[in-house]
């Protein structure tokens, strides 16, 4: 963490609640439905289409209505993690209100959850299962960190497998909205990494990238953070696509053969610079069509 922590304080800033549109309704089915045919020489669906084509017929009424679990109307939420299986179910509906769970949620298996608006759970994930893709769309997830606790504190920790987050926020006020490691791969579209959401607390840092893991953040905002908005290290890489990084000490933070590959991002308002590389150690940045303000380098070094 030392090598991390920020030397200055940031005072609140913006507001970073966000409203996110999406609407789905209707209860568990009791019957699975069985797949249709696939048509011959046609590109496999992405489970991300299957599971929006899955809420279509749900709110057009359509008899194909997915196979789901609701929250709270079937059952708690961390019973419904506990209890989900992609064999019989397409996913997790989460109605509006605030969930709180009473430990960490470990997840060891596939698992999707959709979230109506208003939706939001407070607890902190951690994604191990091998092999598989994982999906939460359109969910606030916040984790208030206990800052006597001796290690890091992390609303989502992905050590293995995929995680495919959209149209979300990750609020950890005092902690990690995101950590990666061990070779596992993240994608984030249109979401908010933040601290609390009226701004008052900041989080350490939006996106931490460690140990081979890649992080791959479009249409997303990193704001208000003690750190850095993105923090890569050791062979670990982040790709960012059409991102505001900004409100932070450093934006994006490399050392230990990490490397960044930057399109049309826009960076602005850090304590010391744009970037940062600790120590003089082999890294690598790439940028194309990127926007940013104030100080390009902080902390002296730069990649060869």
């Amino acid at each position: 963490r030392d090598r991390m922590k920020a030397a200055f304080s940031l005072p609140g800033v913006a507001k970073t609640a966000m409203s996110i549109q999406l609407n789905a309704g209707g209860r568990r089915r009791t019957s699975v439905i069985p797949e249709p045919e696939k048509p011959q020489n046609q590109p496999p669906v992405s489970k991300e289409q299957e599971i929006q084509d899955a809420m279509r017929r749900l709110m057009n009424g359509n008899d194909n209505a997915p196979v789901v679990i609701t929250v709270p109307i079937d059952k708690p939420l961390e019973d419904a993690v506990r209890d989900f299986n992609k064999e019989k179910y397409d996913y997790i509906l989460v109605r509006p209100g605030v969930y709180r769970c009473n430990s960490v949620l470990e997840v060891s298996k596939e698992l999707h959850i959709v979230g109506e608006v208003g939706a939001r759970i407070v607890g902190s994930w951690v994604f191990k299962a091998n092999d598989t893709r994982s999906t939460i769309h359109n969910v606030a997830l916040q984790f208030e960190a206990d800052t006597k606790q001796t290690d890091y504190q992390r609303l989502v920790h992905v050590t293995s497998g995929e995680l495919h987050i959209t149209d979300s926020a990750l609020l950890c006020p005092l902690g990690y909205c995101l950590w990666t490691a061990s070779r596992s791969s993240v994608s984030t579209k249109g979401c908010i990494f933040a601290g609390s959401d009226d701004g008052s607390v900041q989080a350490a840092a939006g996106v931490v990238a460690m140990d081979f893991s890649r992080c791959t953040l479009t249409d997303s905002r990193m704001e208000n953070l003690e750190e850095s908005c993105v923090f890569a290290d050791n062979d670990a890489e982040a790709k960012l696509t059409n991102c505001t990084l900004q409100c932070a000490d450093i934006g994006v933070m490399l050392t230990d053969r990490a490397r960044a590959v930057m399109s049309k991002c826009t960076m602005r308002v850090f304590r010391r610079g744009c970037f940062g590389q600790l120590r003089s150690s082999e890294t690598e940045l790439s940028m194309k069509d990127c926007t940013t303000h104030g100080e390009m380098w902080g902390l002296g070094e730069k990649p060869a």
